[in-house]
């Protein structure tokens, strides 16, 4: 199994969605709001991070929102070229990445996926407003 990177971001080969070396991802974001790139982690960035991501697709397709929804291990945060404007998690994370964090977790056990939903939501509104979350 060969793993590609976009944007200096890995592109596990389990996610479908991720444009790959030579594809460009198309682009229906309305004027004026910038494509963001949304990391998708867990332990090992394959399974656990494919089911959330797709949730995290079906809801930003629902808002209209595209995003690069990518697939990231804890690992791959740590690296200096690792680049993302928001990490959804499976795991816990230390704060001090600098990049804002929400709890996969809702998601992943179908207990209240709507926290996440807002979570996500309420960043993504802080983003583009461009205050800080």
């Amino acid at each position: 199994m060969t793993e590609s990177t976009v944007a200096g971001m890995p592109i596990h080969p389990a996610d479908p969605h991720a444009p790959g070396p030579s594809t460009v991802a198309p682009s229906s974001t309305a004027p004026g709001v910038r494509m963001l790139t949304i990391a998708i982690v867990c332990g090992a960035g394959i399974a656990t991070s494919a089911l959330v991501a797709d949730q995290v697709r079906d809801h930003l397709t629902s808002l209209g929102r595209e995003a690069h929804v990518v697939q990231a291990t804890v690992m791959d945060l740590l690296s200096p070229d690792f680049q993302a404007d928001l990490v959804v998690s499976t795991v816990g994370l230390p704060p001090a990445l600098g990049i804002p964090q929400i709890s996969g977790m809702p998601l992943l056990l179908g207990t209240n996926p709507q926290v996440t939903y807002d979570d996500l939501d309420r960043v993504l509104a802080q983003i583009d407003g461009g205050t800080t979350a």
